[in-house]
């Protein structure tokens, strides 16, 4: 205060500013009302600008006389910097508000206050102008395209948004030509000049629900062409398995016929692994249809692992031998060995594994190494192995495309489905498969599976691989239901060979009559038939008392595999494919017939130019040839395999061993028991 009071504008502004003050104050008291002027002057802290607002008033006695002047002086620095941020910002929010892509409108009870060009141009108004105090009823259809009434859409979306927040959905539109589309909403509110407002932004989705819909038909269309090609797989899978089961059938019954020279024995074994190379061309297609389509089941169920390996084993073995290469196999699986799996696809992996291997290989060995991981629990490795040619690094990225070969598999042939499949197989089954080669090395190939410990034995009925027979007090009667007649002979035949009585029907619904009318032990049933059926057999089989307990297995050219569960999950006991190997039939007879089958008893065939042995068989040979019947009669490929080689020729005679080795490579087991068996017969034991 002391450096203000008692001092003129003079001492304080200095002469140039005291005038400027004195006009001021001359103007207040010339007028009738306080007057406002607006300065800016320095600070005297901080030396920078103020925006000063000045209100001057004339100061007058009781009588009215002017005495004087009084200001008023306000810093309005901040409050004008405010301001010209609060206008920058209103600036940039209607360039904004204008140039948006999408239309905004602002509402006030259901009329539009405001609006953006877009909004004008995408509600067919022409002008802003034209669209303001416009209701938004006007733009919209009475109800939408799902039959919902537009005022309760509307109702409903407003009232989720006075919750809080936005709500964004979509809703069809209407312009004011009458001309509709698409669109995207976006709504929320807002409080303005104590006005509730309410803020939408539309965007025309038109061309994208156009596209959605368009992408929608094509994935129908294109689901529905692999139905139908799925369809087809399954049509012609059963067209071409039909006629096959007559090729492999008779041959497997022709080839059973002992009284056949061998040349002639020698070329039904080529027309049978012709048509098993077929199936397994069919089934090839079959899973990379399945695979492709993600309609691959795996079908997870006890079983022996170590046993499945040293039946594959003992099988590529033998083609190993015969091509001059050794198979190595370390098969370090401690008990139990009983797993949870699927066993025909981790046979089918290590299968197309050892059969590239073997057709790649041309000397050296190939091998098959299977062991547990030593840190991950149930984790089970398998690799497969080869000293071939190996694959050169540019070929390495193409091994997994179904059907593309290298320059090496171009020349051995195939269809180049092999690892493609066995990957995909091992992934779906939850593990992982890798290649690594080295050209003129070998390549090595490795998988791995979670296969966990089995609480329960494996299934599963042992019988021989040879043919079969009956036991004498056993007998067995048997209802063939089947339209095909050549897949109805084969089984019919193959029944009557093993002793069973054998009674035929042509369709469902004569087989349906039979089963009513007589009693049999076990019934084999087509599925596809005229008239009925099997599946609508089976319900009325099933829904009468006197046949709700028949044993009935299906016999069907159907591969796929919901098929099979399907039949078995409604009312029959098993289910044979065809073409089917004649152990399945007889297994089913053992299975749910109750029957007991033993090899069938022919005499052996004489090895005219073998002499008797001179000196007798050892013990120890006489014990390995016992073993060596019982695991050809109970049909056990790995010790038939692994006993064959601790049998030389010196021990029982170079002619007599070649027999001997013919029989075990050509899986004719029933031939080999019925040698092993006149051999024993000499019962010449050599003294010890």
């Amino acid at each position: 205060e002391a450096e203000v009071l008692g001092k003129t504008d003079a001492q304080m502004a200095g002469w140039a500013k005291a005038d400027h003050y004195q006009a001021q104050d001359q103007a207040t008291l010339a007028a009738s009302e306080p007057l406002v002027f607006h300065e800016t002057e320095r600070g005297a802290g901080d030396g920078g600008e103020r925006q000063l607002e000045i209100t001057k008033t004339a100061v007058r006695d009781d009588r009215g006389a002017v005495i004087g002047v009084v200001g008023i002086a306000r810093d309005m620095t901040e409050i004008q910097a405010a301001n010209l941020a609060l206008k920058t910002s209103e600036a940039r929010f209607r360039a904004t508000f204008e140039t948006a892509g999408d239309a905004i409108l602002i509402i006030r009870h259901a009329l539009i206050i405001d609006c953006n060009r877009r909004a004008a141009d995408l509600l067919g108004a022409g002008t802003r102008g034209s669209l303001l105090g416009q209701s938004m009823a006007q733009f919209a259809p009475e109800t939408q395209p799902d039959g919902t009434p537009t005022a309760r859409l509307a109702a409903l979306q407003v009232g989720d948004v006075k919750a809080g927040g936005t709500k964004t959905f979509e809703a069809r539109c209407r312009r004011l030509d009458g001309s509709q589309f698409d669109a995207e909403i976006t709504i929320s509110l807002f409080r303005h000049n104590d006005h509730n407002l309410m803020q939408a932004v539309l965007r025309d989705v038109s061309e994208r629900r156009r596209m959605v819909e368009a992408l929608e038909a094509a994935k129908e269309e294109a689901e529905r062409a692999n139905r139908s090609k799925s369809v087809f797989l399954a049509n012609m899978s059963h067209e071409i398995r039909t006629p096959l089961n007559a090729v492999l059938g008779f041959t497997q019954l022709l080839m059973a016929d002992r009284k056949l020279p061998d040349e002639t024995q020698s070329r039904l074994r080529v027309i049978h692994n012709a048509g098993n190379r077929l199936l397994g061309l069919i089934n090839d297609v079959l899973d990379l249809a399945k695979i492709e389509s993600g309609s691959l089941q795996v079908l997870v169920a006890p079983f022996d692992l170590l046993q499945e390996l040293r039946d594959i084993d003992a099988l590529y073995g033998s083609h190993a031998r015969a091509k001059g290469l050794a198979l190595q196999s370390e098969l370090a699986l401690a008990p139990p060995t009983v797993v949870e799996g699927d066993r025909n696809k981790v046979g089918q992996i290590v299968a197309n594994l050892l059969g590239n291997a073997l057709k790649f290989t041309e000397r050296g060995h190939i091998g098959v190494h299977v062991w547990r991981d030593a840190v991950v629990t149930d984790r089970i490795w398998f690799e497969v192995h080869d000293t071939g040619p190996g694959i050169a690094p540019d070929e390495l990225a193409d091994l997994f495309v179904p059907f593309r070969q290298g320059s090496a598999g171009q020349e051995k042939g195939g269809t180049g489905l092999g690892l493609a499949l066995s990957r995909d197989m091992a992934r779906a089954m939850g593990g992982e498969l890798t290649v690594s080669s080295t050209p003129g090395v070998g390549t090595q190939v490795r998988f791995w599976l979670t296969l966990p410990a089995s609480r329960l034995s494996a299934p599963g009925v042992p019988v021989g691989m040879g043919a079969q027979v009956l036991e004498d007090d056993t007998p067995c009667t048997v209802l063939v239901i089947e339209d095909d007649p050549d897949s109805r002979d084969v089984l019919v035949n193959l029944l009557r060979e093993v002793g069973c009585t054998v009674t035929q029907a042509f369709d469902g619904r004569e087989g349906l009559q039979r089963c009513r009318a007589e009693r049999f032990d076990i019934v084999f049933s087509d599925i596809r038939m005229p008239h009925m059926n099997g599946v609508e057999m089976i319900e009325q089989l099933r829904a009468d008392p006197f046949t709700a307990t028949l044993p009935v297995v299906a016999v069907s050219a159907s591969s796929l595999e919901h098929e099979r569960r399907f039949y078995i999950e409604n009312g029959f006991q098993d289910f044979i494919g065809k073409p089917y190997p004649f152990q399945d039939v007889y297994r089913a007879l053992v299975a749910y017939a109750g029957v007991r089958l033993r090899p069938v008893a022919a005499p052996a065939p004489e090895l005219a130019d073998e002499a008797p042995l001179a000196d007798g068989l050892s013990a120890g040979m006489l014990g390995k040839l016992r073993e060596l019947a019982a695991a050809a009669s109970s049909g056990q490929l790995g010790a038939v395999a692994m006993l064959m080689e601790g049998i030389t020729p010196e021990a029982i005679g170079a002619e007599r061993w070649r027999a001997f080795d013919e029989a075990a490579q050509a899986y004719d087991f029933q031939l080999l028991e019925q040698r092993v068996a006149a051999l024993l017969a000499q019962g010449e034991v050599a003294p010890s």
